[in-house]
């Protein structure tokens, strides 16, 4: 038999967000017990009977990507990479260079007229 006062601190855990296994683990109780325990409280919050009901967090829209106003990137804000670069670059104390690609003739060719036709689709109007 759980005392009254390990039956609260489940509960707190309970409301708290952790799980049977956990609160057993920590409190030295039998998982069934606490189990049961949760379960009951369960219960009791479809009821509507319970003391301290769970409210269920409001959900937040998901975060759109915007263009980061340093680098141009489209991205979920703050931009990882300009704040990795200006890390790099606080440790370093130099600028990092710019990364490049050798392309043969053929390649560059292709490559440009592809940046091209990007650089005229996001034209501003």
């Amino acid at each position: 038999m759980i005392n009254e006062e390990i039956k609260q601190k489940i509960l707190e855990m309970f409301y708290n967000g952790k799980g049977a296994l956990e609160i057993s683990r920590k409190l030295g109780v039998s998982r069934r017990g606490a189990q049961k325990i949760v379960r009951e409280e369960r219960e009791k919050i479809k009821n509507g009977d319970a003391k301290n009901p769970v409210k269920k967090p409001e959900k937040t829209p998901p975060k759109l990507p915007e263009r980061c106003p340093k680098c141009g990137r489209k991205v979920i804000l703050p931009c990882i990479a300009c704040n990795t670069k200006r890390k790099l670059q606080k440790n370093i104390g130099e600028e990092l260079p710019v990364a490049t690609i050798d392309l043969n003739p053929e390649n560059r060719a292709i490559y440009e007229q592809i940046k091209k036709s990007h650089d005229v689709q996001q034209s501003p109007i």
